[in-house]
């Protein structure tokens, strides 16, 4: 999880200011699964930042640098269903949520968190110690440039 890149993820390589919405829906109540969006480091994929809903149906941004994860803040999900957004400007970062895509919520405002121009923003899925399969639907993905 922290110094590997074996999560299952859709990723799309970008460069520069960018603001990334998607739609997720996820229920899960077995421990460490995640479903969520985050910017990887295209030359270094150790090196993230991402919003997920998790098992216990909170919101939790985390990023990692060199195989280090630092949790940031948790919020409750507002329901099954969770709009996410990750918003850059240079090394500023936020991170927010949104139950009905309309009225947003910061989790995390700016951010610093040095990150190179050529990103990958990704989709992901993670089941760290169960073993079990999970399931996450994703649409209205989309992301605009700043």
């Amino acid at each position: 999880v922290d110094a590997t890149d074996s999560a299952p993820l859709i990723y799309y390589p970008y460069s520069g200011n960018f603001t990334a919405t998607v739609k997720i829906e996820f229920v899960s109540t077995v421990c460490c699964q995640h479903a969520g969006i985050g910017v990887r480091s295209a030359a270094d994929h150790t090196t993230w930042l991402r919003i997920a809903k998790h098992e216990n149906n909170g919101l939790r941004a985390a990023a990692n640098t060199a195989g280090k994860v630092t949790w940031l803040d948790y919020a409750p999900a507002p329901s099954n269903v969770v709009y996410f957004k990750v918003e850059r400007s240079g090394s500023v970062f936020n991170l927010s949520y949104s139950g009905d895509n309309v009225n947003w919520t910061a989790l995390e405002s700016n951010y610093i968190f040095e990150m190179p121009n050529e990103v990958e923003i990704y989709l992901m899925v993670l089941s760290v110690h169960n073993g079990e399969g999970i399931l996450a639907k994703f649409s209205d993905f989309t992301v605009i440039p700043k």
